[in-house]
């Protein structure tokens, strides 16, 4: 894992210094990475960035933030190919990868990433992001310079920076309690979307989406398997197994809650040492410690609970709103920062149930989607989901139906730009 950080221009290229102190702002996120800087410069173009991977004869450097968890797979397949490829990290695999595989490369990774890969034969510059945005990505422009970092405290860092507050933005956040992309809080800073890739070349800059949600896929046939859960948690036992082949040992947030449950159940079908932690307030009636620790038990996990006072919330307060790059909307975020500090003692990878009710809908409003309310109706941007007259039939559960339209705008609107954002914002942080 390492902080992305760098530019790439064709004419008022930034001075080479420039770049430590974007570099500093992303420590956190570097862990104990080694890095180097890569400087190429060109009469009609220059491009410095900090990278982890190198090889001077393919002339390919590569930043890659996060983990590629096929990476057995891949080695194995670019073996078959003549890449020798058994000791390489998972930077240098990228960088293989994308040697056989150009920019299709994305389409063959799986994991939380976002890299940064320098090709120098075709002076082209590429940008990626994983499918569902768990690792981030920022771009600014100014003139002729692309600006590009993991956060935007790296990127208000850089040359001629005058960062202002983008109005709109605040609006956005005040109506939904988070901002949607591309936009973010800072006027001139753009998040790169989930599941795209840029490629720069000659100055110009070319976003593509390799990859959608299937619930926004309209031409989508209905699933016609017998087994539907059985073939589910097939995969995702495969997702929990592929991140726990790994070196580093895997611990897991347990909220107490079915999704967090479901995967630690599957991690103990693969180690039987597993790592659980939780964490809550010592005066919330509410707290789902007791039902984390049920689980825990349940499971024999070496479990360890962080109990939080008030004032461990404010006192840790401007510390998070510094990492998090966003205002708090509420506690839970300050005690995942809390929590992910005392983790990153013990292990450097967790897993958690993020993500798992705007995936299969397992919020309390889709239910009424399931059977008991019309279509949802959008009003400035937000879905509304009246509740249903008990004569009016459910809505289809085809491939248009109005669930999945909800589900399709949750994953990429609440799911990249909220959730996932403030968890890797929390977790990176602690260098977890």
């Amino acid at each position: 894992m390492c902080g992305l950080a760098g530019w790439a221009a064709t004419a008022n290229a930034p001075e080479l210094g420039a770049l430590a102190p974007m570099a500093e702002a992303l420590s956190h996120r570097n862990g104990d990475e080694a890095l180097c800087a890569l400087i190429d410069r060109h009469a009609r173009r220059t491009v410095v960035m900090a990278a982890s991977s190198t090889d001077p004869e393919l002339g390919i450097s590569a930043a890659l933030d996060g983990a590629i968890v096929n990476a057995a797979q891949l080695r194995a397949e670019l073996g078959r190919h003549g890449l020798a490829l058994a000791a390489a990290n998972d930077a240098e695999l990228l960088v293989h990868a994308y040697r056989y595989w150009d920019k299709e490369v994305v389409k063959h990774l799986r994991g939380a990433f976002a890299f940064a890969l320098w090709d120098a034969r075709k002076d082209r510059l590429m940008l990626a992001r994983d499918r569902y945005g768990q690792k981030p990505l920022h771009l600014r422009q100014a003139g002729a310079v692309l600006y590009f970092a993991s956060e935007i405290k790296a990127l208000v860092r850089a040359p001629d920076a005058r960062p202002e507050v983008d109005a709109a933005a605040v609006s956005d956040y005040l109506a939904l309690r988070y901002v949607r992309g591309p936009r973010t809080l800072v006027s001139g800073v753009r998040k790169l979307a989930p599941g795209t890739y840029a490629l720069w070349q000659f100055g110009n800059l070319r976003e593509t989406r390799y990859w959608t949600p299937p619930d926004g896929d309209t031409n989508l046939a209905p699933a016609t398997a017998r087994e539907p859960v059985e073939g589910f948690i097939a995969r995702l036992d495969e997702a929990v197994r592929l991140h726990m082949d790994g070196a580093r040992p895997a611990g897991a947030f347990l909220s107490g809650g079915y999704d967090s449950a479901a995967i630690v159940a599957l991690m103990k079908r693969h180690s039987e040492r597993i790592a659980t932690f939780s964490a809550g307030f010592a005066d919330d009636k509410q707290s789902e410690l007791a039902a984390a620790a049920r689980v825990a038990k349940h499971f024999g996990t070496g479990h360890r609970e962080v109990v939080l006072a008030r004032r461990d919330v404010l006192g840790a307060l401007p510390q998070a709103v510094l990492r998090r790059d966003a205002p708090f909307h509420r506690p839970a975020d300050v005690a995942l920062h809390l929590l992910a500090r005392e983790v990153a003692r013990e292990v450097k990878l967790v897993l958690s149930g993020d993500g798992g009710d705007e995936i299969l809908g397992g919020y309390r409003r889709h239910t009424f989607l399931r059977g008991l309310a019309p279509g949802a109706k959008r009003v400035n941007g937000l879905f509304v989901i009246p509740v249903a007259e008990p004569q009016e039939p459910p809505p289809a559960e085809g491939a248009t139906s109005s669930l999945k339209r909800i589900l399709y705008y949750e994953q990429v609107s609440w799911l990249a730009d909220s959730l996932l954002e403030r968890t890797d914002r929390m977790t990176a942080a602690a260098s977890l």
